[in-house]
């Protein structure tokens, strides 16, 4: 096991917060950046740094630990939160594991997006606003940074929506194989 520091693997956000060397452990697998991460845990402490945090519920389990990067895993987090407070009033977390794979969900109350436009989320520069103003978009990259990050850390990103019932986006993750610590 090698020595890494908290700061080297949290983003610059987090480390600047009471971030515990209790989020990660290092893992023996051979898979890009991977570390022990307790979602659960890491979550909560996201939440907690998000400027709107009274509009973000969780649903956690406790303790669940998967396998990823915490940087990755942090990008994630506000990409998807941010995605989801620009387009509607609040955003839900959980997760939720099964077998060898842990579901991190976000579920929001927006507008939801158009079957046709589906197929275009978490492509780069899929945008459904023409505006490019930060209030109402951006360049339409983040659900694309997302995608790349989750498959980079062994996982997969899938988008469920109905219009009118927002959206809902699953980042399946690898369990780290344990349900405490």
């Amino acid at each position: 096991m090698t020595g890494r520091s908290g700061a080297s693997l949290l983003t610059s956000k987090l480390s600047r917060s009471a971030a515990s060397p209790s989020y990660y452990k290092e893992s023996d697998a051979a898979v890009w950046a991977t570390v022990e991460v307790n979602l659960t845990a890491l979550t909560g402490d996201l939440l907690a740094l998000h400027s709107d945090e009274d509009r973000i519920g969780l649903d956690l389990s406790p303790a669940s630990h998967v396998l990823g990067d915490p940087t990755a895993l942090g990008r994630i987090f506000d990409n998807l939160v941010d995605n989801a407070l620009r387009h509607a009033s609040t955003v839900t977390v959980r997760n939720d594991s099964d077998g060898g794979k842990t579901c991190w969900s976000f579920e929001d109350d927006g507008p939801g997006v158009a079957p046709d436009q589906q197929l275009t989320l978490g492509t780069a520069y899929a945008r459904f606003d023409p505006s490019r103003d930060r209030q109402t978009g951006g360049a339409g990259l983040g659900l694309a940074i997302v995608c790349g990050l989750a498959e980079a850390i062994g996982g997969s990103v899938s988008f469920r929506s109905k219009p009118g019932r927002g959206l809902h986006v699953q980042v399946v993750l690898l369990s780290a194989g344990r349900s405490s610590e």
